[in-house]
């Protein structure tokens, strides 16, 4: 990845408006803020039996929520400098920054319902199989949002609306393929957030579609296919589109995982999933005039 480690913007928000709204955006914070959960008393934790796991299963769901876990941690960094970043643009609502806040706090109630499992399973295990993997998951976003070169409205289509979009079009599948309970629990409280979520990024960007000149949608368009590429089908979100022989170890344990009813959807709904997802986003994007690259 570029290194994002210098151009910062420069302070001059003072004073803030905060009576700057736009409805679809303040109605995206009621939800959210009315859709919260709690990790420990809303999924029923005392149903959850690991110990009739044999010993080669339960080493699998362990791998497969902890890798779920180290993509999640990215957003314990990214959706706070995501709100810096907008805090730092001149004129923006204010509606935005309300929802960033709350969306943290529902990430940080992933986080731990995600990493519960995986200590159910024996533990989160600290790292990927291979360098090349934890170079995937480790995307450092809080520093691309914050670079001066990056523009908000694009970076907010491609991971607020894009990337959360098939976040939660995976994590819905996963729910419906499993039937351990107490995982298909936590998953489809995960899938309901990440929908929501994408929702106000698409929200975000049809608001500031309308003014983008060409030069806007370009970056736009740039943006989106770094994400289509590099995070979506690039490994990030799922081991079955990482390059071969990156992450095999944590392919074998979704598939096998998955075979058990223990989160996973299997790989081929997984890619019609994310496929299907990919023809809807064309379709929408074709109206801005931007034209995602060939799968």
């Amino acid at each position: 990845m570029a290194a994002y480690h210098s151009k910062l913007l420069i302070e001059r928000r003072f004073p803030v408006r905060l009576g700057q709204q736009v409805a679809d955006l303040q109605q995206a914070y009621e939800d959210e803020k009315a859709a919260h959960w709690n990790p420990v008393s809303d999924i029923p934790w005392a149903d959850l039996n690991t110990a009739a796991l044999d010993s080669e299963l339960r080493e699998a769901a362990r791998v497969m929520w902890s890798r779920r876990l180290w993509a999640a941690w990215g957003y314990l960094s990214e959706t706070p400098a995501t709100l810096i970043r907008l805090c730092l643009e001149l004129d923006r609502p204010i509606s935005p920054k309300f929802f960033l806040t709350v969306r943290n706090t529902q990430e940080a109630c992933q986080i731990d319902a995600l990493q519960k499992l995986a200590e159910a399973h024996g533990g989160t295990l600290p790292a990927p199989t291979t360098l090349a993997y934890g170079e995937i998951l480790n995307r450092d976003l809080s520093q691309v949002v914050l670079h001066a070169d990056t523009t908000i409205d694009g970076f907010m289509l491609a991971h607020g609306a894009v990337k959360i979009g098939a976040e939660a079009e995976l994590f819905a599948a996963h729910a419906a393929a499993t039937t351990e309970p107490v995982a298909a629990r936590a998953l489809a409280l995960v899938a309901a957030d990440k929908r929501r979520h994408a929702d106000f990024g698409w929200a975000f960007a049809h608001d500031r579609a309308a003014a983008w000149g060409a030069a806007e949608r370009a970056d736009a368009g740039r943006q989106v296919a770094a994400v289509m590429t590099d995070i979506v089908f690039g490994g990030f979100l799922t081991p079955f589109t990482a390059p071969d022989g990156v992450a095999e170890a944590e392919r074998a344990a979704e598939r096998r995982a998955g075979e058990a009813g223990l989160g996973a959807a299997s790989e081929l709904v997984q890619r019609d999933t994310l496929a299907t997802w990919r023809r809807g986003v064309a379709e929408t994007l074709a109206a801005w005039d931007i034209t995602l690259p060939a799968p």
